[in-house]
């Protein structure tokens, strides 16, 4: 409770501002101007999370044994391994970035000269791919306060320049600019925080000599960080590949106004499962790696009431007042998305009710269990969002999410329920 209070403290921060940036952008560019900057955006943040391995997970659940053993040395290996695949994965998904582009400005229908823009915009990716080692580093050593504050500095960035281009009548072009440079001041400002919290740990005297086992630190941590990134690759189907499904089927526009439904529904959807989940995972590997098992029960089963509870309540208050909230924000020519925020917000319900459920068995070792309930979902969601998109136009999206959220907590409840009942931890 104690880290979820300060996450939430730069969450909820973070939700407020980037409504406040939605609604700027939306009302400066226009739905189609503001849908194509979506489509670039959502190309460069899908490629990155199809990439880029969770290594900021792999460093919380071997770096929290290390710790337990009092091993430095050992604990500096697997940040040096978690930072020199960040690095790899960054110049990886650049180039795919390079070589994607002109297929995607083909299939969503945008002026070639976009092609140029969307490689430029791409570099961007060199520099997020680096966060997951910082981000790693400050859980492992509880450093949530710092995570909170840092939560904060790309939307507030993002908040200024969308003000000030929002009088100036800015250019597509324009808010790209302006959120590169938020992704490349909140990345330096991780980055810097990760090594002083190395550095007050008496951690950095070392840390970047050569060893010998650099690319192995720890028995099996490449099938670790490989099942939890192919997790992470199965959940673009619920963030970016609808987006990208939305302008390839339908258009620019139409890809506009289901991400700005997408944006309000994560009010809802984002910060119960981001707070908790961050929260408890950490605690989760430290208390697997001590063997409590009754403690760590006790937990998921709270946290999850509590969570569940807390976005009902919101969903309530979506559907009751979501319209008028819309109108409010980025106005008329976005009112037609009410019902697709509605379905979205829902899904975000189930999910948050079980968002304990996935990092549990991470922390515990269970990732390929993960693994296959993401796959299995995702098989039956995507068939479905496309037959529905076809069918019935965006709200369809939101329906076929609400399928996957439930098949996803479904088959995730079914893995985790005995670890709730015995304590036992699975050896995939």
């Amino acid at each position: 409770m104690r880290i979820a209070g300060l996450l939430g403290a730069g969450k909820g921060g973070q939700v407020v501002i980037m409504l406040a940036v939605t609604a700027l952008t939306a009302r400066t560019l226009g739905v189609t101007d503001f849908g194509t900057l979506i489509l670039i955006q959502t190309v460069i943040l899908a490629v990155g999370k199809i990439a880029r391995f969770q290594t900021w997970r792999a460093l919380v659940y071997y770096g929290a044994m290390a710790r337990e053993a009092e091993d430095k040395a050992r604990l500096q290996r697997i940040i040096k391994f978690s930072g020199l695949l960040d690095i790899l994965t960054g110049l990886v998904a650049f180039l795919i970035v390079i070589v994607v582009s002109g297929s995607a400005i083909k299939l969503f229908g945008l002026a070639p000269a976009f092609n140029e823009t969307m490689q430029l915009y791409g570099s961007v990716i060199l520099l997020m791919t680096l966060n997951g080692t910082p981000n790693g580093i400050l859980q492992l050593f509880d450093r949530f306060d710092r995570i909170a504050w840092l939560t904060i500095v790309a939307p507030l960035v993002r908040l200024a320049g969308s003000l000030y281009l929002f009088t100036q009548d800015g250019s597509l072009i324009d808010f790209l600019i302006v959120w590169y440079l938020a992704d490349a001041v909140s990345v330096l400002a991780l980055l810097l925080a990760g090594l002083f919290t190395l550095r007050e740990e008496g951690l950095t005297k070392g840390l970047f000599k050569r060893s010998p086992s650099l690319f192995v630190p720890e028995v099996g941590i490449w099938r670790y960080v490989t099942s939890t990134q192919l997790a992470s690759t199965l959940g673009v189907s619920t963030t970016h590949l609808p987006v990208l499904f939305v302008g390839a089927l339908l258009g620019a526009s139409e890809a506009g106004l289901f991400r700005v439904a997408r944006e309000f529904a994560g009010v809802l959807a984002k910060p119960g499962p981001k707070l908790f989940g961050r929260a408890i995972y950490a605690e989760l590997a430290r208390l697997t790696a001590r063997n409590a098992y009754a403690a760590r029960r006790q937990m998921i089963v709270k946290t999850s009431l509590l969570v569940g509870s807390m976005a009902f309540l919101v969903f309530t208050v979506f559907v009751v007042l979501g319209q008028q909230f819309i109108d409010l924000t980025v106005g008329p020519a976005f009112s037609g998305i009410y019902g697709t925020m509605i379905w979205l917000s829902f899904a975000g319900v189930i999910t948050s009710t079980g968002f304990a459920l996935e990092p549990t068995l991470v922390a515990t070792g269970s990732v390929n269990r993960a693994l296959l309930a993401r796959f299995v979902s995702t098989m039956v969601f995507i068939p479905l969002l496309y037959v529905l998109l076809l069918q019935i136009g965006i709200i369809g999206a939101g329906m076929a999410g609400v399928v996957y959220s439930v098949m996803l907590m479904s088959l995730m409840y079914l893995s985790v329920r005995p670890k709730l009942a015995t304590g036992s931890v699975y050896d995939d």
